[in-house]
């Protein structure tokens, strides 16, 4: 039995409008393409900049429900990550959405920086989500430098799909080491999971 998943690369930008035109691109673009899920990069509606802290929960919804009811209409699944902010807390956040059925999740693993910024509930809803026989593990950006059985354990998931920042530029290469010699822990901790990653970046800043 195959899954596949469609993997959105969209622009990163300030203008949420401009955003969800990019995301309504790749929704049309995968919906006669054979794919399961579409998985898109992290804030990909809200956009990744300070302006995420004026994106209420309030102004998810419209955009939510287009992508709910297109769900709905194809039987293609949805990660859509956002950030948003709801009672005063600011969530690095977004949505399994499989049709009518919509789960949260978060980045719960949140850098010194990022605690400054971002709120998580508390326990820390489950990162693992099943589609038929298929079992996945979200993690945002750097929640797949952590040690790797911080979010689920050995044997729990068959793909880990990671909307996340990687690199902007060639030197930014998928090896043992990043740029100046930084060690990637990101590409042991794919060795030690034994399990596809399957990653959705941003393809440009605006």
């Amino acid at each position: 039995m195959k899954f596949n998943v469609g993997v959105a690369q969209t622009v990163n930008s300030t203008e949420v409008e401009k955003n969800f035109h990019s995301i309504l691109f790749f929704l049309k673009k995968f919906e006669s393409a054979g794919v399961n899920l579409v998985l898109f990069p992290e804030c990909c509606l809200s956009g990744f900049s300070s302006h995420m802290s004026r994106f209420t929960i309030e102004m998810v919804k419209p955009y939510l429900d287009q992508v709910i009811a297109w769900s709905e209409q194809t039987g293609i699944k949805v990660v859509l990550p956002t950030a948003y902010v709801e009672n005063g807390k600011v969530f690095n956040s977004g949505f399994w959405i499989d049709g009518s059925e919509i789960t949260s999740f978060y980045k719960s693993s949140l850098t010194e920086s990022e605690n400054k910024f971002f709120s998580c509930p508390q326990p820390p809803p489950s990162k693992i989500f099943r589609s038929d026989d298929f079992r996945f593990a979200i993690l945002i950006c750097f929640e797949a430098e952590v040690p790797p059985w911080t979010h689920f354990q050995a044997g729990q998931v068959d793909a880990v799909l990671w909307p996340g920042y990687w690199g902007w530029t060639p030197e930014c290469a998928w090896a043992e080491e990043k740029e100046f010699g930084v060690k990637n822990r990101i590409y042991e901790n794919v060795k030690i999971w034994r399990t596809p990653l399957l990653q959705a970046n941003f393809v440009a800043m605006i």
